[in-house]
């Protein structure tokens, strides 16, 4: 299933390193990527047989980091900066961020029993 966040070639950096470059530019604080990752699942929950694949979870990972730094911390980058950071064009991460969030139907609120949720999960992966 294609989407917004499709690209046309894989692109040449891992996602492991995409993600540091954007901790590294971006300076996200640990609680913007956990909602990332948040924003990540209900994402996927809600769009039905979608597949994380090489051609589209930078795109939405960046979307998700951006909107996270955007709801979680107190100062934040605008969109042409993390546009950069992205590798992508600055009218292009302004359309990926629409297309998340009318997924996420605008619904960014964690409740605190799902954030402790997810933070355990994730403790439990550090630990694997």
């Amino acid at each position: 299933q294609r989407s917004a966040f499709h690209t046309q070639r894989r692109p040449k950096v891992s996602l492991a390193d995409y993600a540091e470059r954007m901790c590294k530019y971006g300076a996200c604080s640990p609680g913007c990527l956990g909602l990332a990752l948040v924003y990540m699942d209900r994402f996927l929950k809600q769009t039905e047989g979608y597949r994380l694949t090489g051609l589209n979870v930078h795109r939405l990972l960046l979307s998700c980091v951006l909107v996270g730094t955007k709801q979680w911390d107190d100062t934040h980058y605008n969109n042409a900066f993390w546009a950069k950071v992205g590798g992508v064009a600055n009218a292009e991460l302004n359309s990926l961020e629409r297309h998340l969030l009318a997924k996420l139907d605008f619904s960014l609120l964690v409740d605190k029993s799902q954030w402790h949720a997810y933070r355990r999960t994730l403790v439990a992966w550090d630990s694997v």
